[in-house]
Formats: structure tokens, sequence, C-alpha cells
């Protein structure tokens, strides 16, 4: 029935949940450091600016931070597809 059918906008909840502890697994394997920026920054939506501030960091080390992170996510990754 129609009533039955689901939102194709929403994801299914099972394929969501499989997600979200394939990303909790991956950023246990950063430095605390990085994944609290990291975190902070795409989750949180906090600017460099506000990341340096609350940090105590430069805006400089903090972009490097970020890059660093992404770039283990991303050989993690790949490193996973490959085996």
């Amino acid at each position: 029935s129609a009533g039955d059918r689901r939102d194709p906008r929403r994801p299914d909840p099972a394929v969501a949940a499989a997600a979200r502890e394939h990303l909790v697994h991956l950023l246990a394997q950063l430095d605390p450091r990085e994944r609290h920026l990291l975190l902070r920054f795409h989750r949180d939506g906090r600017s460099i600016a506000e990341l340096a501030s609350e940090t105590g960091l430069n805006s400089g080390t903090v972009k490097s931070l970020l890059h660093r992170a992404r770039a283990r996510l991303w050989a993690i990754e790949r490193r996973k597809e490959d085996a």
C-alpha cells in the first residue's frame, strides 16, 4: 500500500547504521587531535578561525591537520579496498 512505501530521500536505516559504524571505525584510527578537528569542522560546522581560536593553534596548522586527517582516512579506506 502507499502507506508502506519508504521515502526515497531517507536512507535505509540498516544502511545508515552500517555507514555510521564504518565512519566511527575510521575515525577511531586517527590521532585524537586530528579526529577532534575533523569532527568540529565537518560535523559541527566550525570555521578554521574558530578552530584555531579554540585550540590555540594557528590557522595554517589547523588546515594542515585537517588535510592530514582527510588524507589518512582516504589511505585507510584505500587499504581496505585493496585487501
